[in-house]
């Protein structure tokens, strides 16, 4: 894998939209006084997880990075990602394959990219 720069504008882009996660976390909290770091935050985070499509990306961004799954694994790599690692370009390509070929309900119950690879392989499409 290819890591990413460490600074100049990809740094900066990374940064403007942390910033805005955070910034619309903060008013979502304040929508339903909850104070940052009370535990009624990581009950209103488990709310927003329970049902994603109900809130803006920003929040349910926001929430899961107020979780922890113990259950997850890695996650289909996004520690790696956050760590600056790019999957080469055919990584990246065969990833997207084994993806397509996932129905949603699969795609829910994946936690890494091996998994996606093992259950899209049980697939012929």
């Amino acid at each position: 894998m290819t890591a990413l720069p460490r600074g100049g504008r990809p740094a900066e882009a990374l940064s403007a939209v942390e910033a805005t996660i955070d910034g619309r976390w903060r008013l979502f909290l304040a929508e339903y006084g909850v104070a940052a770091g009370a535990k009624e935050e990581t009950d209103l985070a488990d709310m927003v997880v329970a049902d994603t499509s109900a809130f803006e990306w920003r929040v349910v961004d926001a929430a899961l990075d107020r979780l922890s799954c113990t259950d997850c694994g890695n996650g289909l790599g996004l520690p790696g990602l956050l760590d600056g690692e790019l999957p080469s370009t055919a990584q990246a390509q065969a990833y997207r394959a084994a993806i397509n070929k996932l129905t949603e309900e699969e795609c829910e119950r994946v936690t890494s990219f091996e998994e996606v690879t093992e259950v899209s392989s049980r697939r012929g499409r």
